[in-house]
């Protein structure tokens, strides 16, 4: 399957994100109204819209070390967008050392051929950055430039 990976969310994390009491990772509104909500099917967006449930995620480290299952939902109270759930809580204490206020953190999602077929029963998946400082991810976004933008110059040698 041809595709490209596409950040859908970055947040610098704040106290709030970060506060055990709280279990949530408040996502930037519009992160979620332009990158994330139209990667949806219709089902699953009413499942996000419905604050009680949401929808089932899973959220896998950069090197896909860890798969954390979260839960993505709308959050009536600010009318924006949470991850959150126990795979959240389990997600955040198993970095707890790398998460800190400040950090950034980066979603991204892998855009292919063929993934909004209607017939197909998938969950959505991404991948997590955790970022120490903007100067880190002015590094990190010339190196993806540079694996987008010149793969066939790359592997010609």
């Amino acid at each position: 399957m041809n595709g490209e990976w596409v950040l859908v969310a970055e947040k610098m994390l704040q106290a709030s994100d970060l506060n055990t009491n709280q279990n949530r990772l408040l996502l930037r509104r519009c992160d979620a109204q332009k990158r994330l909500l139209p990667l949806l099917r219709q089902s699953e967006l009413e499942a996000v819209m419905n604050s009680n449930g949401g929808l089932n995620i899973e959220i896998s480290t950069a090197n896909c070390d860890k798969v954390f299952e979260v839960q993505f939902k709308h959050w009536g109270s600010s009318k924006g967008f949470i991850f959150n759930g126990r795979g959240w809580r389990n997600l955040r204490s198993h970095f707890k050392e790398m998460l800190t206020e400040g950090n950034i953190l980066r979603f991204y999602r892998f855009r292919g051929d063929g993934e909004r077929e209607e017939g197909r029963d998938r969950k959505l998946q991404m991948r997590m950055v955790v970022v120490p400082s903007s100067e880190m991810m002015k590094a990190a976004d010339i190196l993806v430039s540079f694996r987008r933008k010149r793969p066939s110059a790359i592997s010609a040698g």
